[in-house]
Parts: C-alpha cells; structure tokens; sequence
C-alpha cells in the first residue's frame, strides 16, 4: 500500500501526492477570549496610570520588573482534545511540538466537529482545529461562538497590525498563501491504495484532483498547490498508469 497526501495535513514517510495545503488555528469560547482580553486592557491601563501619576509627583519608581501582563489571564480555561490522537489532535501537536505526542485536555469523543460543539458549550473552553471548522464556510466569518487565539509570529510580546489576520476565512488564507508562516500550523492529509489493483478511473480521478480541482480547495479553506508542485505530483501519480485497470472499483 502507499499513501497518497490529498491535502497539506498529516505527513508520512511514504509516497504522497499532495493536492492543498490547509492550516490550523486554537480558539476559544468567545466570551472567555472577550474576558481575558478586556481584564489585559484594564492591567495595561493600570500600569500606565500608576507611572504617569509617580512622573507627575516625582515618585522614586519602585525597583521591580514591570509586572506581567498575563497575570490578568488567571481564569480557569478547559483544554478540550480529541479522545484519540488522530486527525487535528496528531497534525497540531507535530507541528507546535515537533514530535507526535499526546495533548493535555479533556477527551471529546467523535471527530473534529466535535471540538468546536464542545467549547461553544463552556464558557472556559479552549482548542484547535482546522480552518475549515473554526470559520463558517458560507459566511468566511468565525463561526458562531468561538472566536480565534490569535499567535504572536514575530516573538515580541503583542499582536501587531500585521498580525491581526483573522477577521475572515480568506484573508487568512491570503496570509497563509503569500507568506507560508509555519507558526500557524499545517499539515498534509493522505489517501491509501494499492498500487497493483488501483483502476485507471482512479488514477484519472486523482489526477483530478490536483488540476481541476484545486479550484474548489480555497471555497472549503484549503490552499492551492503551486503549480511546480502540481507538476510533481502529476509526475508521481502517472508511474501507476501503465500499471493500472480500466474497471471501475
């Protein structure tokens, strides 16, 4: 058997042709993310207050670090999980890690959609998941309820202007398509057959998939390959042809 990746979210060290790229981002239950993000604003404001008041009276300033700012932030949170380390929970870890591990949460039984049922639920809940489930795929909106953690990708203690990428489906996706970031995680998915018994309607289909296809990718939040890539893997795909059986399996 080898594997054919159909979509950029889980690698292996097989034969892959890959078809789209696609990423991933945590969110949380809106009004948790609204809270902690509204108790920061109140801690910034604080600290300036207090200095521009010592400025103005001539107060020796205190001789400590500037107290931290997630200090604000100390509401319970529920980390939500897949109950099986597959899928979102086995791509996400890889990439934030680097190594496939397990992740610490409560474990939600079914598949992604699940994640997302769960946090929108309570009022503490936090997660991850793939583009296509945390943003409404109609509207290109965050879907109801949730609202996206957004990742600091320059290291410097805030989210800069040009970080704030997240208010639609697509213009993350034009984030993800010009700069390829890796802080935001992505991942291939991956398709098994057999190469001895594949049939030639397969292979067409598959083939499909990385031409005329791609133009579905962005409409369900996936990337496009480029086209050296499609070239590639078109490349790869057409040593089974010869090989391959005009029944329809």
């Amino acid at each position: 058997m080898d594997f054919i990746a159909i979509t950029k979210l889980a690698v292996m060290k097989k034969l892959l042709l890959l078809i789209a790229l696609v990423g991933y981002a945590c969110f949380a239950q809106a009004q948790l993310l609204k809270k902690m993000k509204e108790k920061v604003d109140n801690k910034v404001n604080a600290t300036v207050d207090k200095k521009v008041n010592d400025a103005v009276n001539g107060n020796k300033a205190e001789n400590k670090s500037e107290e931290n700012k997630t200090d604000a932030l100390n509401n319970p949170v529920t980390i939500y999980k897949r109950d099986k380390n597959v899928c979102a929970t086995r791509s996400f870890s890889e990439n934030v890690t680097g190594i496939q591990k397990d992740i610490y949460g409560i474990a939600v039984t079914g598949d992604d959609r699940s994640l997302s049922a769960a946090v929108k639920n309570d009022l503490t809940g936090i997660s991850y998941s793939n583009l296509g489930l945390v943003y409404n795929i109609h509207t290109r909106k965050v879907a109801d309820s949730i609202a996206v953690i957004p990742i600091d990708l320059n290291e410097n203690g805030k989210i800069d202007n040009d970080e704030k990428i997240y208010s639609s489906l697509d213009e993350l996706l034009n984030f993800l398509g010009i700069t390829g970031n890796a802080k935001i995680p992505q991942e291939n998915v991956n398709i098994v057959f057999n190469k001895n018994t594949i049939s030639k309607p397969a292979i067409d289909f598959l083939n499909w998939i990385i031409t005329a296809g791609q133009q579905y990718n962005r409409q369900f939040g996936f990337l496009s390959l480029d086209k050296n890539v499609v070239l590639q893997q078109q490349h790869l795909l057409s040593a089974y042809i010869s090989n391959a059986k005009n029944t329809v399996r």
